[in-house]
């Protein structure tokens, strides 16, 4: 069936890494999800419950292993799914979304259907809940402080900004509509965007200011959401338009604009001293 798949002209591209795709977007996937990664929040917030830095050595095992479970499911149902629509077993897809569902459903025994229908909404719920606490308390705290207007009772004012988060974010999921991957990869480019180059250079440089900072994740957030909203509206659907390349990643761009943002700034206004960094900071640095 592979080799058939394989040597048909309907399947010529079927085991092509790239796809339909160019070498500029693999490249810039690459950085977004390499680089890009240091810059997520629901992910880097856990490490402040460590008590012990000492275990940060089994990441690399409890990563890759997890990570090596979660592709050969993916590059599975990948492969599986056209298989089996090609072969006649499988009514073709509406959305390619409902790929792993409808799989399940139709080829999955009940209980490895709800074991992994579990492990989905563990993960969703896991997310989502950390984007919401941290979401709400930016509004909250952070905000406020920054413009001078601090507020009084949190908690109340965190539980109406954890509704108000919510539902932007699903009034943005609703408004997007492309693929649960491609909106995915828009917030974890967005977030990697504006906070990857700030992390990943101000916890080891001490010559960035909170001027570098401020501009690299202002930077970041507005080149991201602005090439993205560009590249929706273009009716070639890439950069093209702005002299980008047509393969170019908005997500990609916004992150090297804030890390050339970050490294000039701090050049100009920075010094090697450091003493304008808080205590704290100074101490995870120092470590």
């Amino acid at each position: 069936m592979i080799a058939s798949l394989a040597g048909s002209d309907e399947f010529s591209g079927f085991f092509d890494p790239l796809a339909d795709g160019v070498a500029l977007t693999t490249l810039g996937f690459f950085l977004v999800f390499g680089v890009g990664v240091l810059g997520q929040p629901h992910m880097l917030h856990k490490f402040y419950m460590m008590r012990d830095p000492r275990q940060l050595r089994w990441i690399p095992l409890i990563l890759a292993g997890s990570q090596a479970v979660c592709l050969l499911i993916w590059v599975g149902l990948g492969v599986a799914v056209p298989a089996l629509v090609a072969q006649g077993r499988m009514t073709p897809l509406v959305s390619a979304d409902t790929a792993a569902p409808r799989f399940l459903l139709e080829f999955g025994s009940p209980a490895l259907s709800g074991l992994v229908v579990t492990a989905v909404v563990a993960a969703i719920m896991s997310t989502a809940d950390s984007f919401l606490n941290i979401g709400s308390a930016a509004l909250v705290r952070d905000v406020p402080r920054l413009l001078g207007w601090p507020v009084s009772d949190k908690l109340a004012h965190a539980r109406w900004a954890t509704l108000v988060v919510a539902l932007a974010a699903a009034g943005l999921a609703l408004a997007y509509d492309d693929l649960v991957a491609l909106l995915g990869t828009f917030a974890f480019g967005t977030l990697g965007a504006a906070l990857a180059p700030v992390l990943a250079v101000g916890l080891n440089w001490k010559r960035v200011t909170a001027t570098a900072a401020s501009a690299a994740m202002g930077t970041g957030l507005v080149v991201s959401l602005s090439l993205e909203l560009v590249r929706r509206l273009s009716p070639s659907g890439t950069l093209a338009e702005m002299g980008l390349a047509s393969g170019a990643l908005p997500a990609a761009v916004a992150l090297l604009a804030s890390l050339s943002v970050v490294m000039v700034v701090s050049w100009l206004t920075g010094t090697e001293d450091g003493e304008d960094i808080a205590p704290d900071v100074l101490a995870i640095m120092e470590s």
